[in-house]
C-alpha cells in the first residue's frame, strides 16, 4: 500500500516561494528605498527643496544585505529544485529560510538608514535633508516575508499522523 505524502505543501511549491520572495527582495532594493529630499529655509522664500530623487537600496549596509539575502535565496531555490536528494533540498530549503529573516532584517534596518543615504546623496548642498520610505522598502519587506515562508515550508518536518489519514482504507 502506497500512503500519500505528510508534507503541508509540495516541496516544489515551497522552493517556488522561497524563488518569488527571493526575486521580489532584489528587485525591490534596485526599484529605490527612499524618496528623498534636500531642503533649506529662508526668510524670503520659507521651505525651498533643492533637490529631490529615489535612492537605491543599496547605497545603506542594511539594502546590501537584503540584495545579497535575496539573491542566495533565489539560487537555493533553484539549486533545490534541481537537485533530488532530500538531504540537499532540506538543506537548500534551511537557506531559504535564513536568507529570508536576514532579508527581513536588512528592511528592519533600512527603515532608519534614510537620512543617512540621503546626506550621502546630497553630500555637497546646503541645508537639511529628509527621507522617507518608497515602495521598494514594502516589495523588499514582502519578498522576505515570502522568502522566509517558502523556506519554512520546504524546511518543516513531516507531520505525525497526517500519512495516516491520507492513506486509502481498505474496504
Amino acid at each position: 500500500m502506497r500512503q500519500g505524502s505528510s508534507r503541508l505543501v509540495s516541496w516544489p511549491f515551497a522552493m517556488l516561494l522561497t524563488a518569488i520572495g527571493g526575486l521580489a527582495a532584489t528587485g525591490g532594493v534596485a526599484l529605490g528605498w527612499w524618496d528623498a529630499r534636500a531642503i533649506r529655509t529662508t526668510e524670503i522664500f520659507g521651505r525651498e527643496i533643492l533637490a529631490e530623487r529615489t535612492l537605491a537600496g543599496w547605497r545603506a549596509w542594511g539594502g546590501a544585505l537584503t540584495l545579497v539575502c535575496g539573491l542566495g535565496a533565489l539560487a537555493a531555490s533553484l539549486v533545490g529544485l534541481l537537485r533530488a536528494g532530500p538531504a540537499v533540498r532540506r538543506r537548500m530549503a534551511l537557506v531559504g529560510l535564513w536568507c529570508g529573516a536576514l532579508a527581513l532584517a536588512g528592511v528592519v534596518f533600512g527603515l532608519t538608514q534614510g537620512t543617512a543615504a540621503a546626506r550621502e546623496a546630497f553630500g555637497g548642498l546646503p541645508g537639511s535633508v529628509e527621507a522617507r520610505a518608497a515602495g521598494g522598502l514594502v516589495v523588499s519587506g514582502f519578498g522576505a516575508v515570502v522568502t522566509g515562508i517558502g523556506g519554512a515550508l520546504g524546511w518543516a518536518p513531516r507531520v505525525a499522523g497526517t500519512a495516516d489519514r491520507l492513506a486509502p482504507h481498505p474496504g
